[in-house]
């Protein structure tokens, strides 16, 4: 037996050896496959967790920039209630100067008239 071994050493070892490298193939072919598995889902989590974020962000940009719009809205609406009693107030204000204008320019037109009149009785 000793001899057939020796004369069979190299057919033995590359038996074993071969046989070896196959199930090493195979296996590290299995544990491949669950890491790319593994990775996968990881990936997936992440992107899942990336989308998550951009939607919390957005909903938080959305909210600031509502606030911000009715913030200004309503100063806007206070402006706006503000120019008008103002605008109204100088409506009232010309109104009342106009009615003092054409008073005077009756007073003005009638003493011109008067006038006139005196003076071709005076002359």
């Amino acid at each position: 037996m000793k001899e057939w071994i020796l004369q069979n050493i190299v057919t033995i070892s590359t038996t074993i050896l071969g046989g070896s490298s196959l199930a090493a193939y195979f296996f590290e072919r299995k544990r491949n496959r669950a890491l790319t598995s593994q990775e996968f889902a990881k990936a997936s989590q992440e992107e899942a967790t990336a989308l998550s974020n951009m939607r919390h962000a957005y909903n938080e940009f959305t909210e600031d920039m509502n606030q911000r719009y009715e913030a200004l809205r309503t100063e806007f609406d206070e402006f706006k209630k503000t120019m008008e009693e103002k605008l109204k107030i100088k409506d009232d204000e010309y109104s009342t100067l106009q009615k003092a204008y054409n008073a005077l320019k009756k007073s003005y037109d009638l003493l011109k008239k008067e006038f006139e009149t005196y003076k071709k009785n005076h002359q």
